[in-house]
């Protein structure tokens, strides 16, 4: 793959002895929105800690942006990668344009202060969030999805090439879901970011991501074009559900249906 954003070679990373990752080999494409997918425990955040040098692998080797990954300082990966994790906190009395200003902290030369090119970095954050008329608004009083587009705000602000995002729609209701999953396909298609994210929700991963990596038991079981990866076949056997892809009426890609009390043989 000539225009990878990462490559990993027998991959394997472990947490208090556990295996996370078992040889994983991963070519990942830049320009595209990429979605990991998978039952809990299978990998998919721990590969995408170890592609941002969060954790350290046991072993392989890992390539970012064209570098291998132990050649990029600290300050140099967080100038071409940014990172949301999951369930990022902050005090609720910290304002979103404060919030904001915290992901200019890779650009930053010693302690100076916030620069023109800071404040113009921010301003575009908070308009491509649609955040401007709340810069001044504590965090805490926003609702979830005010409140998470703040977040993305702050990565945004970071003025990377590349975004990774672990579990964006963690803990939002359906409508606050869509609402970040279309600032994600706004960022990639309208400015050519690549993004990488975890994404529970195989529906929102059928809808908005154009390669899908899907993991099982800490490997790599399938990994390219969404509408082949995420086939009938391969979510019974890797979430061991019952499952229909459903063709909707002006849609360009099915809805999945899971069916988790259909035993698979009587699927047809």
């Amino acid at each position: 793959m000539a225009d990878a954003l990462a490559r990993l070679r027998d991959v394997t990373a472990r947490y208090d002895g556990v295996t996370a990752l078992d040889l994983v080999d991963l070519d990942i494409p830049a320009g595209r929105i990429t979605a990991f997918c998978g039952p809990n425990g299978s990998g998919k955040s721990t590969a995408l800690r170890v592609m941002r040098r969060l954790h350290a692998p046991a072993q392989g080797v890992v390539e970012v942006a064209g570098r291998a990954l132990q050649d990029w300082s600290p300050k140099g990966l967080a100038q071409v990668v940014a990172m949301l994790s999951q369930s990022p906190d902050a005090p609720p009395e910290l304002t979103v344009q404060d919030l904001v200003r915290l992901g200019r902290f890779a650009h930053r030369r010693g302690f100076r202060g916030q620069t023109a090119e800071d404040r113009k970095a921010c301003q575009r954050a908070l308009a491509a969030t649609e955040l401007a008329e709340l810069a001044t608004r504590p965090i805490g009083q926003l609702s979830g999805g005010q409140r998470q587009r703040a977040w993305i705000a702050m990565t945004i602000a970071q003025d990377t090439p590349h975004i990774f995002l672990d579990e964006p729609t963690n803990h939002l209701d359906v409508s606050h879901a869509f609402e970040v999953l279309e600032l994600v396909r706004q960022l990639n298609r309208a400015e050519g970011r690549s993004i990488v994210l975890v994404l529970h929700d195989l529906n929102m991963a059928m809808r908005y991501a154009d390669h899908v990596v899907l993991f099982q038991e800490g490997r790599v079981v399938a990994t390219g074009a969404t509408r082949e990866v995420l086939s009938e076949a391969r979510i019974q056997e890797v979430f061991r559900i019952g499952c229909k892809l459903i063709e909707v009426e002006g849609q360009e890609r099915p809805a999945v249906l899971p069916l988790p009390q259909t035993p698979l043989h009587s699927v047809g």
